[in-house]
């Protein structure tokens, strides 16, 4: 079998794209009950898969590139397509397999993805709004006297400073 590195990588890539979207489940968790320490553990790990299947996906291509060689490509760069044009059909079915998981396992982890994000953007704009509550920007609409260098600055004060 000529294709069986390619196989074998992209058997790899399954597994990491898997076990990333496990820890994108588990970032959603973790981001609705605000742990922030489990967050960035969880970030941790998926820094790691996430240079794994760099370094995957470099030895994909090239292995991409050998399989091809000598083969008609149709765009720039040879693609999974190119491949399984020019194998068996046997090996033609693993990889076109392959290729099918890998597609929904990427189109799972964009969605889940793309919750973890706006999970964060909510809880920022919650954290921004609280801290206006707290400590409220003053703008003064009318004209004031500039203060000089020696004197002090209005004291802002905050909701729980204000005067009943």
């Amino acid at each position: 079998m000529k294709s069986e590195k390619l196989i074998d990588t992209l058997n790899k890539l399954l597994a990491l794209h898997q076990s990333l979207h496990k820890l994108g489940t588990q970032k959603t968790e973790v981001i609705k009950k605000g742990d922030i320490e489990a967050l960035s553990s969880i970030l941790k790990d998926e820094n790691k898969h996430v240079m794994a299947i760099n370094k995957l996906e470099e030895e994909r291509k090239q292995q991409v590139m050998r399989l091809v060689s000598g083969h008609a490509i149709k765009g720039d760069e040879p693609t999974l397509t190119d491949v399984i044009e020019g194998l068996s059909s046997e090996e033609a079915d693993k990889l076109v397999s392959l290729r099918d998981q890998l597609y929904t396992q990427l189109e799972e982890l964009k969605s889940i993805n793309t919750l973890n994000q706006e999970l964060v953007y909510s809880s920022l704009q919650f954290v921004n709004y609280s801290l206006d509550l707290l400590m409220p920007r003053t703008q003064n609409m009318n004209y004031n006297k500039p203060t000089n260098k020696g004197q002090a600055e209005p004291v802002k004060r905050s909701v729980f400073d204000s005067k009943a």
